[in-house]
């Protein structure tokens, strides 16, 4: 992963994008949740040589935030935010981990969620997210 950002930003060697992605992926598929934040996000905005890519973005976003990765939580919720129940359960798992601003605004995005949805559905969540926190000891 740290050499993936080295040559991706061409920081102690020539920048070298496909180089640099091609060892983000490697550690992305080896089950790194940064690289795997990372190599979404680029197919989310379509940085470090690929096209933007949705289905990719939220591919490799999923598994980081399955890991418990907090920035992937939020950017998958935001990818599928038109997904109310699920960017509920997303935004859900990140908000005990932020502060400040990003909590607040995590806050006002989860609640917006919540107002979307049904009260059994959202009990529903709830407790796959009290389930999460338990086997992830949030």
């Amino acid at each position: 992963m740290n050499l993936a950002l080295l040559y991706l930003k061409g920081q102690g060697v020539a920048q070298d994008e496909p180089k640099g992605f091609e060892l983000l992926r490697q550690a992305a598929e080896a089950g790194a949740p940064d690289a795997q934040l990372q190599i979404g996000m680029d197919y989310d905005q379509g940085t470090h040589g690929v096209k933007q890519d949705k289905g990719m973005a939220e591919k490799w976003l999923r598994k980081s935030a399955d890991q418990g990765n907090v920035a992937a939580q939020f950017n998958l919720a935001m990818l599928i935010y038109s997904n109310k129940a699920e960017a509920y359960y997303w935004l859900s798992l990140a908000a005990p981990h932020l502060k400040g601003e990003p909590l607040a605004m995590t806050n006002k995005l989860r609640d917006g969620a919540a107002a979307m949805l049904k009260p059994a559905e959202r009990a529903k969540i709830d407790e796959h997210i009290k389930q999460w926190q338990t086997e992830h000891h949030d």
